[in-house]
């Protein structure tokens, strides 16, 4: 998009009260989902002061509703299941083929190097994770981690951390809204915050931005993408862009702002994220006549793009019980009446409203394909379950507004970068708040590899630059 458009696009008004006074860190990092908090346990880790801004309730943010997983490659857990020849070359190259082709592939290569380093980094911490032996999409090789109990990833890896990064004396400040950067000449000097009780600045040479994306902010989501238009945001409300504007009044460059993540699964009723692991891990989609309509397993803009093209652009998730029973988190979507429990084919064409015969010859079908480990209809080349297995469990989705891929323009030291591409002295950025990593479209696993990796970095290089 164009610079002119962009500027217009994010014109927020900040209004606050009179600045208190000031105080300083050696570091201040804004945002407390997994990138900031990584940054934050970093920049600690090497002796800053270190204070962490979050301007809702608590620390958070997009990761609390991760579920999948994050990838990394040549890990020990690969060698234990003799998945052989990972490396972060593969990686890399499943990460820019997923997305588009356009990725900055300096900064994939520094995800993917330091991928398997993170995912030893958080299991010090406690974050027990497993591998998951079946890729998520047609990757070159098996490397998602998940949590071993079936639980998701998100919550999991906020309460490590959190609970890391006090121990690490990082004064964590919630209900504190980073409004904008504070510069002597061209270097960053510190952040003014705004709190319900007033404004203040807290005095400080280095900034790490962590505030995540901009899919809840729906005007500029529009204004990007125009195409969405009607297709709501699902996730972490605070995700406002607020990283973006005050980043921009910075001289920050913006890259990849037209490139978003759209959730093939949200619930069609309360617009709940549906995990995404359920169709790796054997789920189906039937349309309203009760048909498969595409590979479940593919990219997720494809996904979606298929399930627009549907009746009512909604679609009808599938799974059976040996994918429900292994899964803990479930009975919560049938609790709260996203899922619907189907005791036989005939219950299922019910709550899809289609002709039983139909769905019943959709997943005989399926099931013949998983016998012939051959899909005929769509090249999934994917089945971990036969889906005969009643009851059966139901959900109506459709597609909507997960995160953002576009954003602040960086390096891999997670320096965020002028026009010119110099780094403004100072300034870092990480997670959802930047743009280049993930290209077009994102890997199921990548978002939590790029938040944690990055945190890491950007909290490296901000203590580093501090002198610490």
């Amino acid at each position: 998009m164009k610079e002119t458009v962009l500027a217009a696009a994010l014109a927020l008004s900040l209004v606050s009260p009179a600045v208190l006074a000031a105080e300083t860190a050696d570091v201040v990092v804004v945002g407390a989902g997994a990138a900031g908090l990584s940054a934050s346990i970093g920049a600690a880790a090497r002796g800053a002061k270190v204070i962490l801004l979050e301007k809702t309730g608590d620390a958070g943010g997009n990761t609390a509703f991760a579920s999948l997983g994050l990838n990394a490659a040549a890990t020990p857990d690969q060698a234990a299941a003799r998945i052989m020849g990972d490396s972060a070359t593969l990686f890399a190259a499943d990460t820019i083929r997923y997305g588009h082709q356009f990725n900055d592939a300096a900064l994939v290569r520094a995800m993917t190097v330091t991928s398997a380093p993170a995912l030893a980094w958080l299991e010090t911490l406690g974050a027990k994770l497993c591998l998951r032996i079946t890729p998520v999409g047609s990757e070159a090789r098996p490397r998602l981690m998940a949590p071993c109990d079936g639980t998701a990833v998100g919550p999991l890896l906020i309460q490590v951390l959190k609970a890391k990064a006090l121990q690490s004396q990082v004064d964590l400040r919630t209900q504190a809204r980073a409004t904008k950067l504070l510069l002597s000449g061209q270097k960053v000097d510190g952040i003014e915050v705004q709190t319900p009780k007033g404004r203040y600045q807290i005095k400080a040479k280095a900034v790490v931005l962590a505030t995540g994306g901009f899919a809840a902010y729906s005007s500029l989501v529009n204004q990007v993408h125009p195409s969405l238009k009607g297709i709501a945001p699902v996730g972490f409300r605070g995700a406002t862009g607020d990283g973006l504007v005050i980043a921009r009044g910075a001289g920050a460059a913006l890259i990849d702002m037209d490139q978003l993540e759209i959730r093939p699964t949200v619930s069609v009723k309360g617009n709940v994220p549906i995990e995404e692991a359920l169709r790796a891990r054997g789920g189906i989609l039937l349309n309203k006549s009760g048909k498969r309509f595409t590979d479940e397993t593919g990219i997720r803009d494809i996904v979606s793009q298929d399930i627009l093209k549907q009746s009512g652009h909604s679609a009808y998730l599938v799974i059976d019980s040996a994918i429900f029973d292994a899964d803990k988190n479930l009975q919560t979507y049938v609790d709260q009446g996203l899922m619907k429990r189907c005791g036989t084919v005939a219950a299922v064409a019910k709550a899809i409203g289609a002709n039983s015969a139909a769905v019943k010859s959709s997943l005989n079908r399926y099931s013949r394909a998983y016998d012939r480990k051959f899909d005929q209809d769509f090249a999934r080349y994917e089945m971990r379950v036969r889906l005969d297995q009643g009851p059966w469990y139901v959900a109506a989705v459709k597609p909507g507004v997960l995160a953002t891929l576009g954003g602040i323009k960086i390096n891999d030291r997670a320096e965020v970068l002028r026009s010119g591409n110099t780094p403004i002295p100072g300034l870092y950025a990480a997670g959802e708040v930047t743009g280049g990593v993930h290209g077009g479209n994102r890997i199921g696993g990548n978002a939590v590899a790029d938040i944690v990796t990055f945190g890491r970095i950007s909290g490296n290089s901000a203590a580093s630059y501090v002198g610490k």
